[in-house]
């Protein structure tokens, strides 16, 4: 199967084609928005594109192309500085990508994200719920899924949109700069000042899904029969939620195991208010597809305290 994964030098995405790529099921073209990207030694076949070029192609690019899988939007932090950009940058530019690559691709798989169902998130987040999207950042991914299934529903392309929760994991590149992510910022302080220092309480929680199980789904979607339009909506996250304090002292552990050494938690002097309501991620069209998370973190924890570790070294 020929499968394009934009952003698939990024945080997300990098790790998924790296994945992808180890199986002769898979060849795959990236496309990303760095001006002169590096060829991954792990892409042995295939190749990269510039991402503008997949707007201007006039079809060329997508000859052979059997499915789309699309990381290549803009993060939380940079969707809600800038409402406007968000909607350009995701919505817009999904929107485009779709008219692009439609009557070319058979299947499209969009990732968007759990936090379309609201904010904070609380209860029971189901496939069925209705969305009820507050920042720009989910505002700009819920209008990207309807057009997803609007160009379904005209042209016959499956589309599929995967709503992600918090990913964890390290970094398949120094190149990828994700650090203000919770579990990767923790695993940072740990090497670098033998402290975790919390923003908050750590009373809030958080649905953690690792990298390894995101890349994991991603095959089982594309190996996958397509369903119908209702069913090609799926949740990704945690097997059940975690309190950031929990994840803290996950990765001090951790440390102490891989690093020799436990780093200090320390918590800020105003506390948050002592009750944080909790939810769960329903997975229940993917549990019903045959997947199941592995949710190893510790394995995720110790691959990123070993990368800063590495990168300390090769700093010092």
């Amino acid at each position: 199967m020929n499968v394009l994964i934009t952003g698939g030098l990024g945080y997300i995405g990098g790790r998924v084609a790296q994945h992808l790529a180890q199986s002769t099921a898979f060849r795959l073209v990236l496309s990303s928005r760095q001006e002169r990207p590096e060829l991954p030694q792990w892409l042995s076949q295939g190749g990269i594109i510039p991402h503008c070029e997949l707007l201007r192609s006039g079809g060329k690019i997508w000859f052979g192309i059997d499915a789309v899988v699309h990381f290549g939007t803009a993060n939380e932090t940079v969707c809600n500085q800038n409402a406007t950009a968000a909607l350009l940058e995701n919505a817009v530019g999904t929107l485009q990508l779709l008219e692009q690559c439609a009557g070319k691709v058979r299947r499209f798989i969009y990732f968007s994200t759990i936090h379309v169902y609201g904010s904070p998130l609380r209860g029971v987040l189901s496939e069925e719920m209705r969305p009820r999207p507050i920042q720009p950042y989910a505002i700009a991914h819920r209008t990207a899924e309807d057009f997803v299934f609007a160009q379904s529903a005209r042209s016959g392309m499956e589309g599929t949109v995967c709503r992600l929760a918090n990913a964890i994991g390290a970094p398949w590149s120094a190149s990828v700069n994700r650090w203000t992510l919770v579990s990767n910022d923790l695993c940072r302080q740990a090497v670098n000042e033998r402290t975790l220092r919390l923003k908050s309480s750590g009373k809030q929680w958080r649905s953690f899904v690792t990298l390894t199980d995101v890349a994991l789904a991603v095959e089982h979607l594309l190996r996958q029969p397509y369903a119908t339009e209702h069913e090609s909506l799926y949740n990704l996250g945690a097997v059940s939620p975690m309190r950031i304090i929990s994840l803290a002292e996950l990765i001090a552990d951790r440390c102490k195991h891989i690093l020799g050494f436990r780093p200090e938690i320390v918590l800020p002097s105003v506390e948050d208010p002592e009750h944080v309501e909790t939810f769960e991620v329903k997975m229940d069209r993917l549990a019903a597809a045959g997947f199941k998370p592995n949710a190893r973190y510790a394995d995720e924890i110790d691959d990123t305290l070993r990368y800063c570790a590495a990168a300390a070294f090769r700093r010092s």
